[in-house]
């Protein structure tokens, strides 16, 4: 049903295509603005539903390789297969903990990251900190003291892009149902 070429997107078919397409980007991104957590945790479920993907991928390889190689040399690719499923797995359980923990590696990250910096440089005459290194440092800070403050973060600015691209293909389907009307 959802499916429609660009090449001739301004065909009649594609006018109602259009619209439905627009207007369920536009509520998905209103249900993303106005309740974050459950956006977050519908952003943990697609990451484990990629892994997942992912690790289908992978099976489908080693069964390839299995016909042809030895154990030896499968062994690694199984090996990925067990990570793979225990991430996805953990990211279906623990949905908000495991983007606040990434939040914090990213902050610890950050942190370290420009403290060694500034000690490597501290001795320097033409260092400076830069206003730009502040900011790093601010960020790295927030990313620890509100963990979720990355993932929240990153669902405005995707529920902002979502709800442009709804409106847009909404506007676009309306305009060539004006124009077959006309």
């Amino acid at each position: 049903m959802f499916y429609f070429s660009l090449k001739e997107h301004n065909k009649k078919e594609n006018i109602n295509k259009f619209i439905i397409s627009g207007v369920v980007l536009i509520l998905l991104s209103l249900i993303s603005i106005f309740f974050k957590e459950l956006s977050v945790r519908l952003i943990s479920y697609s990451v484990a539903f990629l892994f997942l993907f992912i690790s289908y991928l992978n099976l489908l390889n080693i069964n390839e390789r299995r016909r042809y190689q030895s154990k030896k040399e499968v062994r690694p690719f199984v090996i990925s297969q067990v990570f793979l499923i225990l991430i996805a797995i953990t990211f279906i359980i623990f949905p908000t903990k495991i983007q606040a923990s990434i939040s914090i590696f990213f902050g610890v990250y950050i942190l370290v990251k420009n403290i060694f910096e500034f000690m490597r440089n501290k001795n320097n005459p033409y260092y400076r900190f830069s206003f730009s290194k502040v900011f790093s440092l601010l960020l790295g800070i927030t990313l620890i003291v509100s963990p979720l403050f990355l993932s929240k973060f990153i669902v405005s600015i995707m529920s902002f892009l979502i709800f442009l691209i709804g409106t847009t293909l909404t506007s676009f389907g309306f305009s060539i149902k004006r124009k077959y009307i006309d």
